[in-house]
């Protein structure tokens, strides 16, 4: 990485942060004045008194000019072309949808509409899921409808399960950080550096947000926020799978953000066995369960950052291109790492709650 570009990468992320800092301090401003929705406790966080939402307003303001400073850098290579697909085809109309929502509810269906359109669209221009790859297996080509179909999918389940995990406290924002510290690397080591300067961009400001997040939390990100990065996230880790950025294996950012993939996947499928409505709030995934069972939100939060660091380091063990020396042992292994990891999450919360329920039956109750 050449000089000129660490500095550019260290200036994007210091004006993410003031951007994410000040977004957050003017949406607080606002609420003082009662110009910004208030969000009520409700079945699905876990806070107890009525707190401001919509302080990701930063965030998203931190992505869009990264993504200009990066257009204008190099209007005319691919690197500029993903960086196009990935927030202006893609994350922007989730972030506008978000902050819309944020102002007044919108309707599931409808924002789901607009999400499955803004994907099509996205895919449509390029950001699709061509080869599968898993190391050490080899690659696998998809057919264009399966490819469609996986890319579709994978860009509406990564925005909205960063959305579904920005219920606790210091959770999200923290963990997006690391996650966009990951793709920012993964990003540089395939050679596509607009794309980092967009990331680091977006993680300074998840970072600047934080200082009005932390426990006790004075205003929520707020779905413009919590969407915006998770749509960035996921056409991120997409545009890094794409031939023309080298055919980095989906592995890589599929483990980066593995710990809020694997709990709002295992949530949503074991709402679904227990045939429980998966359209309504709740308060059942995994981080939720644990502090509902007596956890205190500090050690449950260090968890998931522990997680998410784990998440980075195998991301990185799988970046490609790898050197024909590299061992498949280490990929293998990495592989078995994760899938222990995921294992151990939800047997360990499982046996967290029998302890609760044993001690006290009425003790599933939030704790700070």
């Amino acid at each position: 990485m050449t000089a000129p570009l660490t500095l550019l990468l260290l200036v994007a992320t210091t004006v993410g942060a003031l951007l994410g800092l000040g977004g957050a301090a003017l949406m607080l401003s606002r609420a003082g004045r009662g110009r910004i929705t208030v969000d009520e406790p409700d079945l699905r966080r876990l806070h107890t008194t009525p707190t401001p939402r919509g302080g990701g307003l930063g965030i998203v303001v931190a992505g869009l000019l990264a993504s200009l400073v990066a257009l204008c850098l190099a209007p005319s290579s691919a690197d500029a072309r993903l960086v196009a697909i990935v927030v202006w085809a893609w994350a922007l109309p989730n972030g506008l949808l978000g902050i819309l929502d944020d102002r007044r509810p919108l309707p599931a269906r409808a924002k789901l509409t607009v999400q499955v359109a803004a994907a099509l669209c996205a895919t449509g221009l390029g950001l699709r899921l061509d080869l599968l790859a898993l190391p050490p297996f080899p690659a696998l080509a998809l057919p264009v409808a399966l490819a469609w179909f996986a890319s579709v999918v994978w860009l509406i389940w990564i925005a909205n399960g960063f959305n579904f995990m920005d219920g606790m406290d210091a959770l999200a924002a923290p963990s997006g950080a690391l996650f966009a510290s990951g793709l920012t690397l993964l990003a540089l080591a395939a050679n596509l550096p607009l794309l980092a300067i967009t990331t680091a961009c977006t993680g300074g400001a998840l970072l600047g947000f934080l200082r009005y997040n932390w426990p006790p939390a004075r205003i929520f990100m707020g779905d413009g926020g919590s969407l915006f990065a998770g749509a960035l996230f996921g056409g991120s880790a997409l545009a890094l799978a794409t031939p023309a950025a080298g055919s980095m294996p989906l592995a890589a950012p599929l483990l980066l953000l593995g710990p809020f993939i694997w709990d709002t996947t295992f949530t949503l499928l074991r709402r679904a066995v227990r045939r429980e409505p998966l359209m309504t709030a709740h308060r059942t995934h995994l981080y939720q369960r644990l502090v509902l069972a007596g956890w205190p939100q500090s050690r449950v939060r260090a968890l998931y950052l522990l997680l998410a660091l784990a998440g980075l380091a195998a991301a990185l063990a799988l970046a490609v291109p790898q050197a024909n020396s590299r061992p498949h042992g280490l990929h293998l292994l990495v592989l078995l790492g994760a899938v222990t990891a995921a294992g151990a999450l939800a047997i360990g919360t499982h046996l967290v709650e029998r302890r609760a329920v044993a001690s006290s039956p009425t003790s599933l109750e939030p704790r700070r």
